[in-house]
């Protein structure tokens, strides 16, 4: 299913909850998580521009507003937010933008806007990414090949 573009996946009921994927996957990194709080919550997961199944973006890219557009295609006025990463760091922008909307947050790992990480730790991050795959996979390949590595190890 799509909202303008947006891949996404909506199950369950009740209180709302946004799975925002990390920038070395798209929403299938959050399956298990998924099926698991269904049972109990409205779970939606979507992929962001250029990721998974959303279309390309076409022009300036606003994270966070196409999170709060994800929701409101889906009249989901508050959620609670996840994201892994970068993620995070989207369903950060949308609570400083729109606290409101916002029931609470889940930061995993997650990445800072505007911050610049240290060359060392970029360069060690680059090194165990391209340890694990081809450095010539394309980003669908490298999604691919992390959902079955994580879902490997997943319960």
């Amino acid at each position: 299913m799509l909202i303008d573009g947006l891949a996404y996946d909506d199950m369950g009921e009740g209180l709302a909850v946004v799975l925002i994927h990390a920038g070395i996957a798209d929403r299938r990194m959050w399956r298990h998580q998924r099926d698991s709080l269904s049972d109990r919550y409205r779970v939606i997961s979507y992929d962001w521009r250029g990721y998974g199944e959303s279309a390309d973006p076409a022009g300036e890219l606003v994270h966070h507003e196409d999170l709060l557009r994800v929701m409101d295609g889906l009249g989901v006025e508050r959620a609670a937010l996840v994201g892994d990463s970068m993620g995070g760091s989207y369903a950060v922008e949308a609570a400083l933008v729109a606290a409101h909307r916002v029931a609470g947050l889940v930061l995993i790992s997650s990445g800072l806007s505007g911050h610049s990480w240290p060359e060392e730790m970029i360069a060690q991050a680059r090194e165990r990414v391209h340890s694990t795959i081809d450095a010539r996979a394309d980003r669908r390949d490298v999604a691919d090949e992390l959902v079955r590595v994580f879902g490997e190890s997943a319960p």
